[in-house]
């Protein structure tokens, strides 16, 4: 019995250092995610303006059969 106190008394670092570790990487993996999301979420965005900017399909293919070169 005094053993098991005593072992149980003993400070365990590696299981505080271990738990440490979890935190810090489950905070990163979090944040990177979270980071990821964001930018993906702008890029998304941008490509939606640039998109809404250009005109029709169809506009342009008329323009492309009416284009002739100098040949």
């Amino acid at each position: 019995r005094r053993r098991q106190r005593a072992e149980d008394a003993k400070p365990r670092v590696w299981l505080r250092l271990g738990q440490a570790l979890l935190v810090i990487a489950l905070v990163v993996g979090i944040t990177a995610v979270t980071v990821s999301g964001v930018v993906a979420a702008t890029v998304f965005g941008v490509y939606n303006e640039y998109a809404s900017q250009l005109p029709d399909v169809g506009l342009i293919e008329q323009q492309q059969d009416q284009f002739q070169t100098v040949r």
